[in-house]
């Protein structure tokens, strides 16, 4: 089923050009690889040509995190984003690492491992983002700074919080550093002959963790991860359905839902991005259609929702501003029809 692209979206660029630019984009800066493997083959061939190279990268730029490192850096943010394409990968190939092993799974090791890397990095990072501010950028062509504050002049008035999270993310460095190599070594030996049999708890349950589809041997990479996209779509269906009709977002419930449901759209968005195949060119011009503004939407209305949780005192001037956005959000999403979009999106995998 394919749904009629509404007129408020279809008055971006033209999308075969910006599907074309963001696929390089993506595909080059976050979720690249060496080799370039065909979703025909099997799980565990994937995982040997993307798992290692992207493990590579995190090892060699760790270097990145130090004891002067500030949470507007803009390699501290990028340092991240390799780290969240490592777990994106790790994810999605989970069934072709062994559940267990002398020292008990590994894989969830090292899953836990780049979570909470991921976490700290993005605790360190909010103490700047949550001020809402832009950083300004130096143009050497020009000699001239963009618009917004330079580096230099950035200021934060908790320091001792600061230093605290920095803290925090150079521990996480130094237990990442010791435990990379035999991460590695473990990441280079999937298997081949059958599928890890591990629990959907100690999996993300935003990939096979949450999904009722377990994938199979039988069937190759593509087939597998387009299993796994069904579900994620249908559990994106659950979340919206249930904060849909919420007037107002207070609760912690609430704003975890709204958290969930824009990290299951960002993992389809990258998913389809990465591996476009899983997809025919027209269900997937559409697909990325309405999920690239969503998600943009909704973690632009996340980071709202971070920045309240990190004030010390309850604001009513921030929770006007967040109640009038989540009002705008949600029409926003009935008049694009988000939600027929993502049925039909299940559909067609």
């Amino acid at each position: 089923m394919r749904i009629p692209s509404h007129r408020a979206v279809s008055t971006r660029a033209p999308v075969n050009q910006q599907h074309v630019t963001e696929q390089k984009k993506l595909a080059s800066d976050q979720y690249e690889g060496n080799q370039v493997v065909g979703l025909k083959g099997t799980m565990s061939n994937l995982a040997r040509a993307k798992l290692l190279p992207l493990m590579d990268r995190v090892i060699e730029e760790s270097s990145i995190l130090t004891e002067n490192a500030q949470p507007h850096d803009p390699r501290v943010k990028a340092y991240r984003k390799k780290i969240a394409a490592l777990r994106f990968h790790l994810d999605l190939l989970a069934p072709v690492y062994p559940a267990e092993g002398a020292n008990g799974d590994q894989w969830t090791q090292i899953r836990e491992l780049l979570d909470s890397g991921y976490e700290a990095i993005g605790s360190f990072k909010d103490r700047f983002d949550a001020q809402g501010l832009q950083l300004a950028q130096f143009d050497q062509r020009t000699n001239s700074w963009s618009e917004g504050v330079r580096p230099d002049d950035v200021e934060y008035k908790r320091p001792d919080k600061v230093r605290a999270d920095r803290e925090t993310m150079l521990t996480w460095r130094a237990s990442f550093d010791a435990e990379a190599s035999a991460a590695r070594d473990f990441l280079a030996n999937p298997l081949d002959e059958r599928l890890a049999d591990r629990k959907r708890d100690d999996q993300s349950r935003f990939w096979w963790g949450g999904v009722h589809a377990r994938a199979k041997i039988k069937h190759n990479a593509g087939k597998n991860l387009r299993r796994l996209a069904k579900g994620v779509t249908k559990d994106a269906l659950d979340d919206f359905d249930t904060i849909k009709d919420e007037g107002k977002i207070r609760g912690h419930h609430e704003e975890e839902r709204v958290h969930d449901l824009r990290k299951r759209m960002r993992n389809l968005r990258n998913l389809f991005t990465v591996y476009p195949e899983l997809l025919d060119d027209t269900d997937r011009i559409q697909a990325m259609e309405i999920l690239r503004p969503a998600v943009d939407r909704y973690g632009n209305f996340g980071d709202l929702l971070t920045r309240r949780a990190l004030k010390s005192k309850s604001s009513k001037k921030l929770d006007k501003v967040i109640d009038r956005q989540w009002d705008e959000l949600i029409a926003w999403s009935r008049e694009n029809k988000l939600k027929k979009h993502l049925q039909a999106l299940a559909k067609d995998l």
